[in-house]
């Protein structure tokens, strides 16, 4: 090994020391780590949104997700010209469903570790808005 590849190693390694033990609470090995879960989402929204439009019932169709860096975002349009309904209490139903059922999904805890907001938004058919549902992480997490 010659003397310059000698000195390029010590150096390398000496940095990666002071950056692993000057940054407080291994901040960088957490960005990593969170680097790759985000590129890891972002796979995963433009794989779901290539299957988009999905329908989910008779009157709910995912027209696509959205991943930011935290949030995950359903968006949903609902035909809700072609029942009857209370919308009150539609809604209200519906976010109780949406927050037991997150609760309940093994993957939550994924979501919730990442310290990501789940959001479901609706819109109509025509594409008017009609409501909105925000979980942060603590809402759902079950720990």
């Amino acid at each position: 090994m010659t003397r310059k590849s000698i000195l390029w190693i010590t150096l390398a390694i000496v940095l990666s020391g002071i950056l692993f033990f000057a940054v407080p609470k291994g901040k960088v090995l957490t960005r990593i780590f969170k680097l790759g879960k985000e590129k890891e989402l972002i796979g995963l929204a433009d794989s779901l949104n290539k299957k988009c439009p999905m329908q989910v019932d008779n009157i709910t169709t995912l027209q696509s997700v959205k991943v930011t860096n935290s949030a995950w975002q359903y968006n949903y349009k609902l035909n809700i010209d072609s029942i009857a309904l209370n919308f009150v209490e539609f809604k209200k139903q519906s976010y109780e469903r949406l927050l037991k059922e997150l609760k309940m999904d093994p993957n939550s805890k994924n979501c919730s570790s990442m310290n990501l907001t789940i959001v479901y938004n609706y819109q109509t058919l025509k594409g008017k808005f009609l409501f909105e549902f925000i979980y942060p992480p603590e809402l759902y997490d079950m720990k």
